[in-house]
């Protein structure tokens, strides 16, 4: 995925719609616009403890964190437990940020964010409801 500072790398922003269930099993129901394509993307998942054992109460084995075979990649940083997974999800490729300008103005009010322990992955949901 390309920095946003390089000219002329283009970037993969993923696309939510509020209105639309992230996880639903149809994926074309789920789709949040008609520009994005469906992409490969790594979620971060960060627990706020320095070891598995910790995640669990006593005469639990901390296996289920590592023997977990769709999570790669498991360390510690910042006194924090990680581990990567690949998920799917719908994304826009885009080369400018005048063009991530003209998609938000597009579909009107939209958050655009950094994804969560992900710093590699921009976010667009288009704020079309309400929520929590």
């Amino acid at each position: 995925m390309g920095d946003i500072s390089e000219p002329g790398i283009t970037m993969k922003i993923l696309v939510t719609r509020t209105s639309r269930d992230w996880n639903l099993y149809d994926a074309e129901e789920s789709r949040p616009c008609d520009e994005v394509v469906r992409c490969t993307y790594i979620d971060v998942d960060e627990r706020t403890v320095d070891h598995p054992d910790k995640l669990y109460p006593k005469n639990r084995f901390t296996s289920d964190w590592y023997d977990d075979p769709r999570f790669i990649n498991h360390r510690v940083e910042n006194g924090h437990i990680k581990r990567d997974k690949t998920e799917e999800g719908w994304c826009i490729h885009l080369d400018t940020l005048d063009e991530l300008k003209l998609f938000v103005t597009k579909y009107g009010k939209c958050v655009v964010s950094v994804e969560d322990g992900n710093p590699d992955t921009m976010k667009v949901e288009i704020y079309d409801t309400w929520r929590e």
